[in-house]
């Protein structure tokens, strides 16, 4: 995480790219499970939970998609430019 954008403000041509981009990111927080959903709390165990809905798509899996649509776009501008 070498870019962690501090105020979460994402701007120019190329703000969605920005926004979809791990390293731009806050990391995400962890929250400790409370001791009705950890069954090993009494143990001194302590549990706790990613929270994925602090993601910007909402879901990890569309972090290749994003990545494949700009692949693509990359070689179908250069193909174009090719021709």
């Amino acid at each position: 995480m070498t870019n962690i954008n501090e105020r979460n403000v994402y701007f120019g041509t190329d703000s969605l790219k920005k926004y979809f981009n791990p390293d731009s990111q806050p990391p995400l927080p962890l929250v400790e499970l409370p001791p009705h959903l950890n069954p090993y709390y009494e143990d001194g165990v302590r549990i706790y939970a990613k929270m994925m809905t602090m993601h910007p798509a909402n879901n990890v899996k569309a972090m290749p998609g994003m990545t494949i649509c700009h692949i693509l776009r990359y070689y179908t501008q250069a193909n174009a430019h090719q021709q």
